[in-house]
């Protein structure tokens, strides 16, 4: 093979690998974004003593994943360096413009963090009724680490 082939047909490859490559969407940079700023604060407007981090959006987050089998991507935004005891799960219909979350705060102990289903004290974020609630908590319990 020549070398004008193999790059012919290294950027033939790597042209139709594209799509695999795409940059995956974060959580906070969901939130950030103009079309997602307004639906953010509406689902943190009137709730009291809400860290910065949480009101902004802006933290260290995970990228969105689809949920299966209806409408919402799935992702978490954690307070910068203390990911393990303030974090957020969220729920997102892009379409709709619409997120909802629970903010989950754990005290700072071994026994928090080993067993925080126990220790967790729940915000809800953007009203959620009792099957968002229940979509959400099955996203957190979903993790490895909770217990």
């Amino acid at each position: 093979m020549t070398r004008l082939s193999r790059a012919l047909a290294l950027s033939l490859l790597l042209v139709g690998a594209a799509p695999a490559f795409a940059a995956a969407t974060y959580t906070s940079d969901l939130l950030l974004s103009a079309d997602f700023k307004a639906p953010w604060a509406k689902a943190t407007q009137g709730i009291k003593n809400l860290p910065k981090w949480v009101r902004s959006g802006n933290g260290t987050s995970s990228p969105l994943e689809a949920v299966a089998g209806t409408p919402y991507q799935s992702g978490s935004v954690c307070k910068p360096h203390d990911c393990a005891s303030h974090y957020m799960q969220l729920l997102v219909d892009a379409k709709a413009k619409r997120v909802w979350g629970v903010l989950i705060d754990l005290p700072d102990s071994d026994a928090a963090r080993e067993t925080p289903s126990k220790f967790a004290r729940y915000t809800w974020l953007g009203q959620p009724d009792k099957g968002m609630q229940a979509a959400l908590m099955k996203q957190v319990e979903a993790d490895p680490n909770w217990q």
